[in-house]
C-alpha cells in the first residue's frame, strides 16, 4: 500500500511541474511577443499622429507654399497636406452629412 501512495504521489507532483513549466514558458512566450510588437506598435502610432494648422485668411498662398515646404522639409514631419477653406467645408459636409456652411 505504501509504494502504490508514494507512485501517485510522484505522478501527480510530475504532473503539476510539467503545467506549471507550460504555464511558465507560455508566458514568458507572450511577454516576448509583447515586447517585439510595442516598437512595431510605437512606431504606428508615432507616424500617424495627425494635427491641423489654421491659416489667417489674409495670409498668400506663396507663404502658404513655403509653410507646406518647410514642413514636408522637416525631418519630424511625414507629409504636409494644404487644404482650402472650400476643400474642408467641402470634407466636413461629406463627413457629418450637415451643410454648415449654410447656416
Amino acid at each position: 500500500m505504501a509504494s502504490n501512495s508514494v507512485s501517485n504521489k510522484f505522478k501527480t507532483s510530475s504532473v503539476t511541474v510539467i503545467v506549471s513549466l507550460t504555464l511558465v514558458l507560455f508566458l514568458l512566450a507572450f511577454l516576448a511577443w509583447c515586447l517585439l510588437n510595442a516598437e512595431k506598435l510605437k512606431d504606428y502610432y508615432k507616424e500617424n499622429i495627425g494635427f491641423q494648422i489654421y491659416l489667417k485668411e489674409t495670409a498668400s498662398l506663396s507663404d502658404i507654399e513655403k509653410l507646406r515646404k518647410d514642413m514636408d522639409a522637416a525631418i519630424y514631419v511625414k507629409s504636409a497636406v494644404y487644404k482650402s477653406k472650400e476643400e474642408a467645408a467641402e470634407e466636413m459636409k461629406q463627413e457629418t452629412g450637415d451643410d454648415f456652411v449654410a447656416f
